[in-house]
C-alpha cells in the first residue's frame, strides 16, 4: 500500500481540514480501488486509480461530496478524469468528467480542445458547483464553444450544459479572484480514441 498527505484545494464550503489523506491499493484483479480517508477519519473507497483529490464540495443541505480526478483503468491510455463523489452513498458507475487542459490528435498533432474548469461557489447561487468553458474542433471543420455545469445535489451530481448565453467567464473568473471560485490547472494531452 501507498500512503501520501495531499494538500486540499479548499474551497469556500468546503471540510474545515486543509489535508485529505490517499491510501492507494496495490491492484487486483477486477479491485481497482483507492481508500480516500478525510481528516475526520471518513473513508470512502472509490473505484479509481491515479487519484488526486481537488476539493470537497457541499450540496445545497451540506452534505459534502469529493471532486477528485482519476481514471477506471490502470494499463490504459485513459486520459485523467473529474468524478464528483458522494461521501456516504454510490460509489459504482461513477460518471465521468472532462479533464481541463489543452488536447490535440495524435495522429495529426492538431489542437481539437481548450477547456477550462472551476469549482466552488463560481456562479451566483449558493451552492458549490463545477463549471467547464470549452472550445473545441467540430465534426464541420470549425471551433464550437460550450459552457457546462455540474451541480452537487443530494440525490446524486446534475450535470448541463447551458446556451452560452446563460453563463459569463468573466464573472467566474470575477468569484475566482474573489476567492470564491477555484480554477483546477488543466494539462496538455491527447483525444482519446
Amino acid at each position: 500500500m501507498i500512503s501520501t498527505t495531499v494538500a486540499l484545494l479548499a474551497t469556500t464550503g468546503a471540510v474545515a481540514s486543509s489535508d485529505l489523506r490517499i491510501v492507494q491499493l496495490t491492484p487486483v484483479a477486477a479491485a481497482i480501488q483507492t481508500h480516500v480517508i478525510l481528516s475526520d477519519g471518513t473513508d470512502v473507497l472509490v473505484p479509481l486509480v491515479r487519484v488526486e483529490p481537488v476539493a470537497v464540495l457541499r450540496t445545497q443541505s451540506g452534505k459534502p461530496q469529493l471532486l477528485l480526478s482519476g481514471a477506471t483503468c490502470t494499463e490504459c491510455d485513459m486520459n485523467q478524469s473529474v468524478y464528483l463523489v458522494p461521501i456516504n452513498g454510490k460509489t459504482k458507475g461513477l460518471p465521468r468528467y472532462s479533464y481541463p487542459g489543452t488536447f490535440k490528435t495524435y495522429d495529426t498533432q492538431e489542437l481539437v480542445e481548450k477547456t477550462q474548469m472551476f469549482f466552488g461557489r463560481c456562479l451566483s447561487t449558493s451552492d458549490d458547483v463545477v463549471v467547464w468553458f470549452s472550445e473545441y474542433f467540430g465534426d464541420d471543420r470549425k471551433w464550437h464553444k460550450s459552457y457546462s455545469v455540474l451541480r452537487a445535489k443530494d440525490e446524486g451530481p446534475v450535470f448541463s450544459e447551458l446556451p452560452l448565453s446563460k453563463g459569463s467567464r468573466d464573472a467566474v473568473v470575477g468569484r475566482t479572484n474573489s476567492g470564491l471560485c477555484k480554477e483546477l490547472p488543466g494539462t496538455d494531452g491527447y483525444m482519446e480514441s
